[in-house]
């Protein structure tokens, strides 16, 4: 696919169950939106342009969708991390949709009219099925074929998380250098609990699952 041009990728959202009481609202929004300006500093993600709108939905947009996935899982890994233990609603977590599709190189205006993988990921959100959080959309087949199966794997992995596992995984994401120790010292956990946390459970995997899609697929569509 090297002739398929310039590619965006975006990712349209809501916050899970954020109108179940209004403190609950409250404090779920003020995470999201500290979250999100988190995102935006985060040069390796690499993520151009960011709205927050109808209380508790956003989208995110990036002309380097080879880090779209990233972005995702993080987004979930940091909202399931700050969920009130015993809350009785459900962790802190956000539904989905992601698109990436072609650039529309003859448009004029790049503020003024939408590119395809935004109007695909705002429709995939509304469609989103009540046991699903994450879907995926696209109108290149080739990419769609990969991704859409890759979704479902990995939005398994994620449901699975613990809020400890989410700590963790949270901090892996965001900065991919840092080591078990400087991640141990910022959650204030030992090594071990570190890396027995990462192996026993899904954080290894959806690691794992992150790389390979950066090698496999970075070249083949990007």
């Amino acid at each position: 696919m090297s002739d398929s041009g310039l590619m965006m990728g975006v990712i349209t959202g809501d916050l899970y169950r954020s109108s179940t009481d209004y403190e609950r609202g409250v404090s779920y929004i003020g995470l999201m939106e500290v979250m999100l300006e988190k995102i935006k500093k985060n040069n390796r993600l690499r993520v151009s342009d960011v709205d927050f709108f109808r209380g508790d939905s956003f989208q995110i947009t990036s002309k380097d969708p080879i880090n779209l996935l990233s972005i995702a899982v993080y987004i979930r890994a940091y909202l399931r991390s700050y969920s009130e233990k015993n809350d009785g609603k459900g962790m802190y977590d956000a539904r989905l949709a992601i698109s990436i599709d072609k650039v529309n190189k003859y448009r004029r205006d790049i503020n003024s009219i939408f590119e395809s993988a935004q109007i695909k990921s705002g429709k995939s959100l509304d469609l989103i099925e009540n046991d699903e959080m994450m879907v995926f959309d696209s109108s290149l087949y080739d990419l769609k074929e990969i991704y859409s199966p890759s979704i479902i794997l990995l939005d398994a992995l994620l449901s699975m998380l613990s809020k400890p596992q989410s700590e963790i995984l949270r901090e892996i994401v965001y900065d991919r250098d840092a080591s078990i120790s400087e991640i141990a010292e910022r959650l204030g956990k030992s090594k071990q609990v570190v890396y027995k946390t990462i192996k026993r459970g899904a954080v290894d995997k959806i690691i794992k699952f992150l790389d390979a899609h950066l090698s496999l697929l970075g070249m083949r569509f990007f």
